[in-house]
């Protein structure tokens, strides 16, 4: 619950965003995303009880609020290449 006012904030940044982006910039952004996104939910789908999913499963949250809310501080380092690193060295093993 804790991060919670900051994910409002995440999502309110993106709103204010959608009306001065051009829609091909966050579709753009949306594929990034979803690239990543998709292997793990099957994955967490077939077993949301894996532990070394949950990790990996907050830091895809951090990147969508880096992609879509840049104005929002991430916690902690996250990008598309330690996402990948990420699935390669502890989930994806």
């Amino acid at each position: 619950i804790g991060l919670l006012p900051r994910r409002l904030r995440a999502i309110r940044s993106r709103i204010g965003r959608i009306n001065s982006l051009p829609i091909v910039k966050d579709l753009e952004k949306q594929q990034r995303l979803r690239r990543h996104w998709l292997p793990w939910f099957q994955r967490w789908t077939a077993d949301p009880d894996n532990p070394n999913l949950w990790p990996h499963g907050w830091a895809l949250e951090e990147l969508r609020v880096s992609l879509f809310a840049p104005d929002i501080p991430c916690l902690g380092k996250v990008s598309e290449k330690r996402i990948e690193e990420m699935w390669r060295t502890h989930v994806n093993h």
